[in-house]
C-alpha cells in the first residue's frame, strides 16, 4: 500500500523538515540583506512575460520610428543644402541684374546728357568712361558692384551726374 509504510512517512517527514529547514536558513540570509522572500504564481509569470513582450513589441515600434525620424531628418537636411545652393544662384543673378541697372542707369544719364547737348563737356566723357568699364567688367565676367566702399569715388561720380544733370 502506497503512503501507508512507516518508512514512507518518515522519510516524507524528513523531507518536509529538510524543506522548511533550507526556508528558514534562506529567510535568515534573506533578513540579512534585506531582501523578503516572495511567492510568484504562474499567472504572475505570464502577465510578467506578457508585459515584456509589449515592451519588446514598443521598444521595435520606437526604433523603427526614429529610424523614420532620423530619414526624414537626412531629407531634410539635403534640401536645405539644395535650396541654398539654390539661393547662391539666385544672389549671384541678382548681383548681375544689379550690375546691369546700375550700367543702364548710367548709360540712360550720359545718353540724356549727350541728348541736352552736353557732350563736349569734360565731366561727359569721364561718365561715359565710367559706364564704359561698367560694360567692360561685365564682359570679362566681373561684377561691377558699386562705389559704396570707395567714398572717393562716389563723391566723384556725384558730381559728374550732378553735372550733367
Amino acid at each position: 500500500m502506497f503512503g501507508t509504510d512507516s518508512s514512507f512517512m518518515a522519510g516524507y517527514i524528513a523531507g518536509e523538515s529538510a524543506d522548511e529547514f533550507s526556508k528558514s536558513i534562506a529567510d535568515g540570509a534573506l533578513m540579512f540583506t534585506r531582501h523578503q522572500r516572495v511567492e510568484i504564481t504562474q499567472g504572475d509569470l505570464n502577465a510578467l512575460h506578457a508585459r515584456i513582450r509589449n515592451a519588446e513589441a514598443t521598444a521595435i515600434d520606437n526604433y523603427n520610428n526614429a529610424n523614420d525620424w532620423m530619414a526624414l531628418a537626412q531629407s531634410l537636411q539635403r534640401d536645405v543644402a539644395t535650396l541654398k545652393s539654390r539661393l547662391r544662384d539666385m544672389d549671384s543673378v541678382t548681383r548681375e541684374r544689379d550690375a546691369l541697372l546700375k550700367f543702364l542707369s548710367v548709360a540712360g544719364h550720359v545718353l540724356r546728357a549727350h541728348g541736352a547737348g552736353k557732350a563736349d563737356r569734360p565731366e561727359f566723357d569721364e561718365l561715359r568712361d565710367f559706364a564704359l568699364d561698367i560694360a567692360y567688367k561685365h564682359l570679362k565676367g566681373q561684377l561691377y558692384e558699386g562705389l559704396g566702399d570707395h567714398p572717393e569715388k562716389l563723391a566723384r561720380f556725384s558730381k559728374l551726374w550732378d553735372a550733367l544733370d
